[in-house]
């Protein structure tokens, strides 16, 4: 019980902070800074297609939706759809519409096209990539801090998984398609839709456990009939 009440108690404060975010945004108190380090990227991030160009590119993918749908697909699959990986796969998408909402309700301009590294042509505010990569590597983790895995393979995974949404948040600035108030946005709403996906889990995982139960007793089933 005190576990969950944490758990909403961090919720809440997470959609205080990215909801305060959003408004000074939406206001522009944030823009000058945001200038500032714009410039402060190009002038030190050097030529296009050199290495941190071509090293970003590839970073950022790990938050397209042609990658994290098989990547999710593999998830269900080796979870046997139990509920955490459909938490993870529904929610994945569901943030997806929320982010878009947030774009569309904000209306926020990307940073000037000339300084692009690859072309966007969406609203800027949440980045997409950042919310994605906060709340699929976030649960993620928690999937991985809660399962039976040994110590050093949770920290190994953890790790990764934590270095990959890293990474992406960084990679959209040093790509200038998105200010920096745009990835910090990204990250609190998804880290708020996390919060809310643990909750989610710790309410339910004892009660329900997705499709895996029926799957893995279809798969005994088959198995008996091969012998």
């Amino acid at each position: 019980m005190r576990k969950r009440k944490i758990i909403f108690v961090i919720a809440c404060v997470l959609f205080f902070l990215a909801l305060t975010w959003t408004i000074l945004v939406s206001n522009g108190l944030l823009d000058k800074t945001d200038e500032g380090i714009v410039e402060f990227t190009i002038k030190y991030r050097g030529e296009k297609y050199n290495f941190v160009y071509w090293f970003s590119r590839i970073i950022t993918e790990g938050a397209y939706v042609y990658f994290i749908i098989p990547f999710l697909i593999i998830i269900l699959l080796i979870y046997h759809f139990d509920l955490k990986s459909m938490i993870l796969a529904v929610g994945t998408l569901v943030q997806l519409l929320v982010n878009t909402i947030i774009k569309n309700i904000v209306k926020r301009p990307r940073p000037n096209e000339i300084y692009h590294w690859m072309s966007e042509k969406s609203f800027s505010f949440p980045s997409g990539h950042s919310m994605t990569a906060s709340f699929l590597y976030g649960f993620l983790i928690y999937m991985i801090c809660v399962s039976k895995l040994s110590l050093r393979k949770k920290v190994l995974l953890s790790s990764i998984s934590g270095l990959m949404m890293i990474l992406i948040f960084f990679s959209r600035i040093i790509l200038s398609v998105h200010y920096t108030s745009d990835v910090l946005g990204g990250i609190l709403w998804g880290g708020f839709l996390v919060m809310i996906a643990i909750m989610v889990n710790e309410y339910f995982g004892k009660k329900y456990n997705g499709l895996r139960n029926i799957i893995d007793s279809k798969l005994k089933v088959g198995q008996k009939n091969e012998d």
